[in-house]
C-alpha cells in the first residue's frame, strides 16, 4: 500500500502541474483572440493545430496524448470564441452547422448549470439561449427588444457598446416558418401544447396574426388562463395545434404522444417546434388523422430553427443575409441527418443496396440482421421466433436513434408495428419490391423462415399489406436499382418542403 500511495502522490503532483499549465494556456486565449481580431484572422487555424498535434508523436503513448491535446485545442478555441449557444444539454444541437452556413465558423456550444456565472466570466459578443434559460436570460439585459418586452422571453443576448441587449428571434422565426408553409392564423382556433418559454412566444405570435382563440395546455398550470393537457378533449374543435413540449425528442424517442387527437373534428395543421426527430410522436399522432382529413398539414420545426439562426447572425453581423437561403440550409441539414430505412422480403437485396446507398449518399451503413448475428441473437441462435423478435425489437430501437445512416432491416421487421414507428421518426422507409420469380431464384438455407419457395410465397402474402402501409417510397422491378432509389429519395425529400 505504501508504494501505491507514493505513486499516487507522484500522480497528484504531476496533475497539479498539468492543470496549472493548462490554466495558464487558457488564460492566454483572450489575448490571442484580440490579436487575431486585429489581424483579421479566424479563430480556427487548422495548419497550426496539425503542427501541435504532430509534436505528440515524439512522446510515449502518442495516441493518448494526441486525444488529450485535441480536447485542449477544442477548449482553447471555445475560450477564444465570442458567439455560441448556451444551455444545459446541447450534444444533439444542429446550431453549429446552421451558424457556420450563415458565415460564423467560430460558433460554439456551451453547456452550463449556472447562466449568471457563465455570462459574468466570459468575454462574449453574443449568445443564443436555449432550455432552460430563456426566461432567466432576460434579467441580465439592460436593453430589451419590443418582442422581448411583450413575450418576456429571450433567446439572443448581444453585447454592444458596454450594454447587454435581449432579443427573441423565435417569434419572427416561427412566423417565417408558418408563412413559408402558407399557414394562416387569422380567425383560427389555436391550441398550444406546453406552457413554457417557447409556448409563450408562439402564443404572442399567433395572437398578433389575428387568431380567434388561443389556448395553452400544460402538464401543470403556470398561468390562470392555462388548462391541463389532460383536458384536451374540450378543445377538439380547434383547427391549429402547435406542440412546444420537448417530449420524445432525440435521443429519448417515444412511440406514443402524451395525448390522443382521435376526437378532433376539424384539424387543419399540426406544427411541432421541435425538429429532431423530423417525424416526432406528435406529428405521427397527427398523421393518423390524414385518412379522415387528407388536407391536414404536418410541419416540423427545422425551418424555424434555421430561420432563427439566420436572424441571430443578422443581428450580430449587422446586415441582412440573402445567401444562402433559409430553405437551402434547412434542406441540406435535413438530408444530412435523415436515415434511409430499407424494408422488404428476404432475398430482396436490402444489404447490397444499403451498402451502395451509404457510399453514394455519404451515410453510415447498418444491417439489423448482421448486428443480431454478431450478438449471437440471430434466428439460428435462439430457441424460438418470439425470442428472436424481442432481440430484433431492441436492436431496432437502438438503430432508430442513429442519424445520417442507411439501415437494412430483416424481412419480418414490419410484423411489430412499433419497429416501423421508431424507424420512421427519423427515417424514410423504402420498400424493395422485387419480382417473386427473381426472389425465388435466390433462396438458400440462410433464412429458415423462407428456405423454400412455398414459405417465401406465404411470407409475401402475409406481409405485402404491411410493407405497403409503412413505405414512403416503393422501388418496383427497377432497371438500375441504385439510381432509381437515389432519384426517388431526392424527389421525396424535395416534396417535404413547399415550393419556394
Amino acid at each position: 500500500m505504501d508504494k501505491l500511495k507514493d505513486l499516487r502522490n507522484q500522480i497528484d503532483s504531476l496533475d497539479e502541474e498539468i492543470m496549472a499549465k493548462i490554466a495558464a494556456r487558457l488564460k492566454l486565449m483572450p489575448l490571442v483572440k484580440q490579436e487575431k481580431n486585429r489581424l483579421g484572422l479566424a479563430v480556427t487555424d487548422e495548419k497550426r493545430e496539425q503542427e501541435i498535434l504532430a509534436k505528440t508523436k515524439q512522446f510515449e503513448h502518442p495516441e493518448a496524448i494526441g486525444a488529450i491535446y485535441t480536447e485542449i485545442i477544442r477548449q482553447s478555441k471555445a475560450v477564444q470564441s465570442s458567439t455560441g449557444l448556451v444551455g444545459k444539454r446541447l450534444s444533439y444541437s444542429y446550431s453549429l452547422k446552421i451558424h457556420q452556413a450563415f458565415g460564423n465558423p467560430d460558433y460554439r456550444l456551451w453547456e452550463t448549470d449556472d447562466l449568471g456565472n457563465f455570462i459574468a466570466n466570459r468575454q462574449l459578443t453574443g449568445v443564443n439561449i436555449t432550455i432552460p434559460y430563456k426566461v432567466q436570460a432576460t434579467k441580465f439585459a439592460q436593453s430589451l427588444s419590443p418582442i422581448v418586452r411583450k413575450t418576456k422571453i429571450t433567446n439572443v443576448l448581444t453585447w454592444e457598446n458596454g450594454e447587454l441587449r435581449a432579443d427573441n428571434v423565435d417569434y419572427l422565426a416561427f412566423l417565417e416558418m408558418t408563412d413559408y408553409f402558407q399557414i394562416g392564423f387569422c380567425n383560427e382556433k389555436v391550441l398550444i401544447l406546453g406552457n413554457g418559454a417557447t409556448a409563450q412566444t408562439v402564443y404572442w405570435a399567433v395572437k398578433d396574426r389575428g387568431a380567434q382563440t388561443v389556448q395553452k395546455l400544460g402538464r401543470t398550470i403556470h398561468e390562470e388562463t392555462d388548462d391541463l393537457l389532460s383536458n384536451i378533449a374540450k378543445y377538439r374543435d380547434f383547427t391549429v395545434i402547435v406542440n412546444t413540449i420537448p417530449f420524445g425528442v432525440h435521443p429519448e424517442l417515444q412511440t406514443e404522444f402524451l395525448v390522443s387527437f382521435d376526437s378532433f373534428s376539424c384539424p387543419k395543421v399540426f406544427i411541432d417546434v421541435n425538429y429532431n426527430p423530423y417525424r416526432s410522436a406528435f406529428l405521427q399522432a397527427g398523421g393518423k388523422l390524414k385518412s379522415i382529413f387528407p388536407n391536414l398539414k404536418l410541419i416540423n420545426g427545422l425551418y424555424m430553427l434555421v430561420a432563427g439562426g439566420r436572424l441571430t447572425e443578422e443581428i450580430w453581423q449587422k446586415q441582412a443575409i440573402v445567401f444562402p437561403k433559409t430553405l437551402d440550409v434547412a434542406k441540406k441539414i435535413h438530408f444530412q441527418q435523415i436515415n434511409i430505412v430499407l424494408i422488404g422480403l428476404p432475398f430482396s437485396g436490402k444489404t447490397t443496396l444499403g451498402k451502395a446507398l451509404a457510399y453514394t449518399l455519404n451515410k453510415t451503413f447498418y444491417d439489423s440482421d448482421e448486428i443480431l448475428e454478431q450478438n449471437k441473437q440471430s434466428i439460428h441462435d435462439l430457441p424460438t421466433i418470439e425470442a428472436f423478435r424481442e432481440h430484433e425489437r431492441e436492436v431496432i430501437a437502438m438503430l432508430a436513434q442513429k442519424q445520417n445512416s442507411v439501415i437494412a432491416t430483416g424481412g419480418g421487421v414490419v410484423e411489430n408495428e412499433e419497429n416501423i414507428v421508431r424507424l420512421a421518426q427519423n427515417g424514410i422507409i423504402v420498400l424493395l419490391k422485387i419480382p417473386f420469380d427473381l426472389l425465388s431464384g435466390r433462396i438458400d438455407e440462410t433464412r429458415p423462415l423462407a428456405d423454400t419457395k412455398e414459405k417465401l410465397q406465404a411470407l409475401a402474402q402475409k406481409r405485402e399489406k404491411m410493407y405497403r402501409k409503412f413505405a414512403d417510397i416503393v422501388i418496383e422491378n427497377p432497371h438500375n436499382i441504385l439510381k432509381e432509389t437515389v432519384d426517388k429519395i431526392n424527389e421525396y425529400l424535395n416534396h417535404q418542403w413547399a415550393e419556394s
